[in-house]
């Protein structure tokens, strides 16, 4: 699995415009073959950034994602066009162990972070929250 966390400041004069187009993009991406996770996000600490996070299958998968006529676009018009800079990338080439859970609250502690129930931080966590209720 390849993880891929990236972030730039977007300078386009028009927000919306932009974040329509990349947003298309974007969904172009999800139906890749390959393509665990694609999501375009605001980065809330640092205003004016975006946020691209990318959870690939294998290296194959993001391999073709590049050459995707989308893609393409993207590496064009996201510095050119739109005047996009200051990108930031991190890669995780061979990550191992992903597991998804869907948690109708986060009240329900125990069990959330998947580190199973018998987990003492977990137990611990929960304690916690329980104690301030």
């Amino acid at each position: 699995m390849v993880i891929i966390y990236a972030s730039w400041k977007v300078n386009a004069a028009d927000r919306d415009a932009y974040d329509a187009w990349f947003l298309e993009k974007v969904r172009e991406a999800q139906k890749e073959p390959g393509a665990i996770r694609y999501q375009y996000l605001v980065d809330m600490e640092r205003p004016g950034r975006a946020i691209n996070f990318e959870v690939w299958e294998d290296q194959a998968a993001l391999e073709k994602h590049l050459l995707a006529p989308g893609h393409i676009e993207v590496v064009r018009d996201n510095s050119g066009k739109w005047g996009s800079s200051d990108f930031e990338i991190d890669f995780w080439d061979d990550a191992q162990g992903h597991r998804h859970m869907d948690v109708p609250s986060s009240r329900n502690t125990v069990g959330i972070h998947g580190l199973g129930e018998g987990n003492a931080a977990e137990k611990e966590l929960a304690e916690r929250v329980s104690a301030q209720d």
